[in-house]
């Protein structure tokens, strides 16, 4: 499957403050990016959105995704073991 890194940095670039938008790396806490328990609510629905896939988060448990690593990597397994459907472009 193909790499969802590019795409997941993008979501959550969109959720970050603004001054970090540019410069996002995997090993960056999405934390010290600006990202808010809503903020990652609302980066976790652009995310299954995206990649039509449920991600199993809780907002509770700030452990879970802590860096955009994190994130993409969770988002990766998703992708990776979701079914093929016929004719699918990407």
């Amino acid at each position: 499957m193909a790499d969802v890194t590019p795409d997941v940095i993008a979501i959550i670039a969109r959720k970050a403050a603004p001054e970090k938008r540019d410069a996002i790396k995997p090993g960056d806490k999405l934390q010290d990016l600006g990202i808010e328990s809503i903020d990652a609510l609302e980066m976790i629905f652009d995310i299954e959105e995206k990649f039509g896939v449920q991600v199993p988060y809780n907002a509770n448990s700030t452990s879970e995704f802590s860096t955009v690593a994190d994130v993409t990597a969770a988002v990766q397994k998703l992708v990776d073991g979701k079914p093929a459907t016929a004719g699918a472009a990407e």
